[in-house]
């Protein structure tokens, strides 16, 4: 394991994905372990294609945690699939009913993904523009941040939002306050190896908008080289990313969430340990 010697982020939320929490799907990880419970829309069943199901959001709600909630994307287990990277009236539907579950939970943020790029480059980053406009005003009225994540290649499907410049340039077209940005280092890793360039990158071009962190570990290597690896959602630990050195770089720039992004066959302890990881950062530990 990698010794952290970096500042204590006393004001950091350690989180987790939803699907990991022990009173809501059985998962390995009990509620009370972490600060902040990240809501996953596309797999948590709190929107469903008829609506908001309020009973499985009073399920969270009788949580004490804080929550941030990870607005649906291409991949979505109950009829809810956006793609900002196109026009459509359907998405910002969707978006309403997201953001009133953000609401109801009194989350603060909403993480979205650019995605995919159905025909030309140029015009799916325009209409991602255009769309985070619209959504930056929609959050607005509800106090909400929303943050832009970077995602990484899918063998051979064009994405808006891998490079860290193009995050950049997204975030500085649409200029909107409230407009964050959400660094995940699994995508990071994945992104860097495939270019050739320093993971670090993305802290150094995007440190004045970095707000909140999806942290999981993986090989390295893109499933455009090999399928059995890619975006594998490993504890810290299991893979090739070099946490200590991103969490150096981020603790003077005011992150204010950490979530793991795990999946439940890597067990407790595993999470447990990843979560004393990030748990060490704030200066103690579980």
């Amino acid at each position: 394991m990698q010794k952290l010697k970096t500042q204590a982020l006393t004001r950091l939320n350690v989180g987790i994905n939803s699907r990991m929490v022990k009173e809501l799907y059985g998962g390995p990880i009990s509620a009370c372990a972490v600060d902040l419970i990240e809501v996953s829309i596309a797999d948590s069943g709190v929107l469903k294609q008829d609506g908001i199901d309020k009973q499985r959001l009073e399920q969270f709600a009788t949580l004490s945690n804080a929550f941030s909630v990870h607005g649906p994307f291409i991949q979505d287990y109950y009829g809810n699939s956006v793609n900002w990277g196109i026009k459509s009236e359907h998405n910002f539907e969707i978006m309403d009913r997201v953001f009133q579950i953000a609401d109801y939970l009194g989350a603060e943020c909403v993480v979205l993904h650019g995605d995919k790029v159905e025909t030309d480059h140029q015009d799916a980053y325009l209409n991602v523009v255009d769309n985070f406009k619209r959504l930056s005003k929609m959050a607005s009225d509800y106090s909400l941040t929303i943050l832009l994540e970077n995602v990484h290649r899918q063998k051979t499907v064009d994405r808006i939002g891998v490079l860290p410049q193009e995050v950049l340039s997204v975030i500085q077209a649409v200029n909107a306050e409230n407009l964050k940005f959400c660094f995940d280092i699994g995508h990071g890793n994945l992104t860097a190896s495939e270019h050739g360039f320093d993971i670090l990158e993305f802290v150094r071009v995007l440190s004045p908008y970095l707000y909140h962190m999806h942290i999981h570990d993986n090989m390295g290597i893109p499933e455009s080289v090999d399928e059995r690896f890619g975006d594998q959602h490993m504890p810290l630990g299991f893979g090739k990313i070099e946490y200590q050195r991103i969490f150096q770089s981020v603790a003077g720039l005011g992150v204010k969430n950490m979530v793991l992004e795990l999946r439940k066959r890597d067990g407790r302890a595993a999470a447990e340990k990843s979560i004393n990881i990030l748990r060490s950062l704030q200066g103690r530990r579980n």
